[in-house]
């Protein structure tokens, strides 16, 4: 081995392996609760090209469904790098019964998505409840991202400005005591902090809402991803995952 071979190596080796790029990654490596992906054809249950159900690609089996046809996104194929989404056109949604993080502070939620400029009014990328008692929402008009949580403090934290008709990866990370430190991710950057943002809360029903829409405002969106941790992921892990969706992407 040359003497450069032995010096590369030892910086190597000196470096966490959380910073290095690791080939083959894949967002189960972080040992997600949750896990959607809407290119993963096989986890999809459609009928005349709308989707009942979409897996979790987790050994836990959170998977979303919807047995309204009326209210079923439709599977668009070669819809992005020949990847296919999830298609959301006014009323659309899909819910994931009892998520289990309910109540919780340590709470990482991933999201890829795109929202059609044309419309209107905040719209739900993940809610918990039937109301608005904790939801993660995008406003194409502003354009904002923000997170509401009316079941702590009732304000309205926003934490990023979007770019519409553009496929993104958005990421919140919230953990509790000691330090309340919860951060909001656009494409791996840090857009937003906030201390005691609380804990995640219902209200009637623990259920996720898994599309670009809340089933109530109509709007227009495609639906990539989901990925749900019970903990706040480190800035290393947002890397890894922002990095992995924008080549699932083609970014």
């Amino acid at each position: 081995m040359s003497r450069l071979s032995n010096v590369l190596n030892d910086v190597i080796s000196s470096v966490s392996q959380d910073v290095l790029p690791v080939d083959g990654f894949h967002p189960l490596d972080l040992d997600p609760f949750q896990l959607i992906h809407s290119f993963d054809e096989s986890s999809i249950t459609q009928a005349g090209g709308f989707a009942s159900q979409i897996d979790d690609l987790t050994v836990n089996g959170n998977h979303y469904v919807q047995g309204t046809g009326a209210n079923q996104p439709a599977v668009i194929t070669n819809a992005v790098n020949g990847k296919t989404v999830l298609r959301n056109a006014g009323g659309d949604y899909m819910t994931c019964n009892n998520l289990g993080i309910n109540g919780l502070t340590d709470v990482s939620i991933l999201t890829v998505y795109k929202i059609d400029a044309s419309t209107s009014g905040y719209d739900a990328l993940i809610s918990m409840g039937s109301g608005s008692e904790c939801r993660i929402e995008v406003n194409p008009t502003t354009p904002t991202a923000r997170v509401q949580n009316a079941g702590i403090d009732s304000n309205n934290e926003t934490y990023w400005t979007n770019t519409f008709d553009e496929y993104q990866t958005s990421i919140i990370a919230t953990n509790g005591s000691p330090d309340f430190n919860n951060k909001g991710y656009l494409e791996g950057v840090e857009t937003r902090s906030r201390s005691n943002l609380g804990a995640w809360t219902t209200g009637a029903g623990d259920y996720a809402i898994m599309a670009c829409n809340d089933g109530a405002r109509g709007q227009v969106g495609d639906f990539v991803a989901r990925a749900v941790f019970k903990r706040k992921i480190t800035l290393d892990e947002v890397t890894n995952l922002t990095n992995y969706y924008n080549s699932i992407l083609g970014k």
